[in-house]
């Protein structure tokens, strides 16, 4: 053979990849011998493989088969875009879904929002969220202009970020997923609840307000003026 392979799409580092945590061939009646340049007619190939367990997020995301002795190759894209001669496609992981929204033992809802200050807690319950902390490292690193993880107060178009964002293992959620949100400096009533994975996010609208300001003392006590000044 004397054709060059078509032009592959840079590949992505290894730490930048989610990696399959289980691995199967399909040995059944899909091996066939294969004649590949530079490799013996007599080696025997799997033409199809199963990842039964790969944990990740985000979309738009591409493919990649590594092979022990061999460069890391491109099965997609990274974009879903074209090489020369070679179609790419692009995968997506589900987007987040949030069931609910507590602070202490209370449910947050529209219809009884959860009042809160700045450092109390926010436990997000639902599904298809990162499988563990590495998930969400290894999209930081290969996207580190978007967001991993993250919850966040607000409406539409302004949010306040939460203080601290964890993947929790209290068990408050039961089966599904549990986040929690360490609440941030903020202000305002009727407020949504956001949860960020890879990108995508959802939100449990009006749900949250911040507690009222609460004036302790005026100062100083005596000799304050009739007008002007400053208390």
């Amino acid at each position: 053979m004397s054709s060059s392979p078509s032009p592959s799409p840079k590949t992505p580092l290894l730490d930048q990849c989610f990696v399959c945590r289980t691995y199967s061939s399909d040995t059944s009646d899909t091996i066939q011998k294969r004649t590949i340049v530079g490799v013996p007619a007599n080696k025997v190939y799997a033409s199809a493989a199963t990842c039964e367990h790969l944990p990740g997020i985000g979309a738009s995301l591409g493919v990649y088969m590594l092979v022990k002795g061999d460069p890391l190759s491109v099965v997609v894209d990274l974009l879903g875009q074209q090489a020369t001669g070679v179609d790419h496609v692009s995968v997506q992981f589900p987007p987040p879904v949030l069931t609910s929204v507590w602070m202490d033992n209370q449910a947050c809802s529209a219809t009884d929002p959860c009042v809160g200050s700045t450092n109390q807690t926010l436990t997000l319950c639902g599904r298809n969220m990162p499988y563990d902390d590495q998930v969400v490292d290894v999209y930081n690193q290969a996207f580190p202009e978007s967001i991993g993880l993250r919850g966040q107060i607000g409406s539409e178009t302004s949010f306040f970020d939460c203080a601290a964002t964890n993947l929790d293992s209290s068990g408050r959620c039961g089966v599904e997923g549990s986040v929690s949100c360490v609440i941030g400096a903020g202000a305002g009533t009727g407020l949504d609840v956001r949860l960020v994975v890879g990108g995508q996010s959802v939100a449990m609208e009006r749900v949250f307000s911040y507690a009222k300001p609460n004036v302790t003392a005026i100062l100083p006590v005596k000799g304050t003026p009739s007008f002007g000044g400053s208390i």
